[in-house]
This record gives C-alpha cells, sequence and structure tokens, in this order.
C-alpha cells in the first residue's frame, strides 16, 4: 500500500460523531494502516542524488553544511593558506565585506592594494574560505647569501665598519624576505642566491 492508499483507507475508518467538530480514528487501526505502507526506504547516497538533482551547482557546499550542522559530523575544517600580506590586511577588517569595499573596490587606496585586488581575482574561492573557516599564512620563502662556500651570516650594514660575518654553517645564514634583497649582497660580494 502506497502513501494515498494509506490516506483513502483511514478516511474509511474514521468515525464521525456528532458531538465531535472533527473525526476519530482509534489508535489500533491507524497503526494498522501505518505499518502496512509499503515504501521503499532510502539511503543516503539516494537522498543525495536527488539534492544534486535540484542544486547541481551547490551540491557540495550544502552537503558540507548538512554533514556538519544536522549530522554533528565534528570533522575539523580545512584551513586554507594565504600569502601574509592577505592576512595582514584581513586582521584590519571584521568581514570580507568590508575588506572588499575598502581594498578592493576603493580605487584611491593605498597601492598595494593592487596586488591585493590581483590576488583576490586569482584566488577568490580562497579569499571567502579564509574568511569563512579560519587560514594559514603561507610561509614565505627565505634566501642565503652564498659566496665560495660560506654564508653571509648577517646583512651588510651602511657604516664603516667592513667586517664581514660569515660562516660554513648554512643553518646560520642570514635569512634574507626577499630574493631582491638578497641578490643585492651578491652584486656586492659575487656569489649565489640560494632559496632556503
Amino acid at each position: 500500500m502506497n502513501k494515498q492508499d494509506a490516506i483513502e483507507r483511514i478516511k474509511k475508518i474514521s468515525e464521525y460523531p456528532a458531538t465531535y467538530p472533527c473525526a476519530i480514528v482509534r489508535t489500533p487501526n491507524a497503526i494498522e494502516v501505518i505499518k502496512s505502507i509499503n515504501e521503499p526506504q532510502i539511503n543516503d547516497e539516494q537522498a543525495w542524488n536527488k539534492i544534486a538533482e535540484a542544486y547541481p551547482e551547490t551540491v557540495q557546499s550544502l552537503r558540507i553544511t548538512l554533514d556538519h550542522a544536522v549530522f554533528g559530523h565534528k570533522d575539523e575544517l580545512q584551513k586554507v593558506k594565504v600569502p601574509a600580506f592577505v592576512a595582514e590586511k584581513m586582521k584590519r577588517y571584521k568581514s570580507a565585506l568590508w575588506m572588499l569595499s575598502s581594498e578592493y573596490f576603493d580605487t584611491s587606496s593605498e597601492v598595494d592594494s593592487d596586488e591585493l585586488a590581483n590576488w583576490i581575482d586569482q584566488n577568490s574561492e580562497t579569499f571567502f574560505r579564509a574568511w569563512l573557516d579560519g587560514y594559514e599564512v603561507e610561509e614565505e620563502p627565505k634566501y642565503r647569501v652564498n659566496i665560495g662556500g660560506l654564508y653571509l651570516k648577517e646583512p651588510l650594514a651602511d657604516t664603516n665598519d667592513f667586517t664581514i660575518s660569515m660562516t660554513w654553517n648554512k643553518d646560520y645564514a642570514y635569512p634574507f624576505d626577499s630574493w631582491n634583497m638578497a641578490r643585492e649582497h651578491t652584486s656586492e660580494l659575487g656569489g649565489t642566491v640560494e632559496k632556503v
């Protein structure tokens, strides 16, 4: 028996006493009708396929949301990695909307906003995932200067002291933040720039 047949059967076994404003169905009779409904059980895969038919472009995000909210899955959200300059900007704002209105759409803002806007254009999904799920700051690459098998231990200073501190151990080499800065030191002393 399907649902429609069950509804019709309940209508037939209902009693309509004159003193009651509604129909009465005896509990044992209702239970008997409910037990006789032969609906096929739907498994999780079939349920998700139904959802996918209704929401084809968002089914994965909907599934993740339901898994966390409804089914109580406590899986750790996967934090995305963002460059340090993006993380610094994100710390200044309370929401992605504020950040976009101040840094992305405001053409009168700082010069470094161009770099940020370009990054957001190329990584929009990562940008919004960072706001929703949290983020980690990407390790910026470091560079060291190798001069004839020795490593620069500290950057050259603009002083009259012509002492150059060097080390054999690359672990003690000075970690330059940018390749250009390390390259400037090799142009003055010779040598090569190595990525740490």
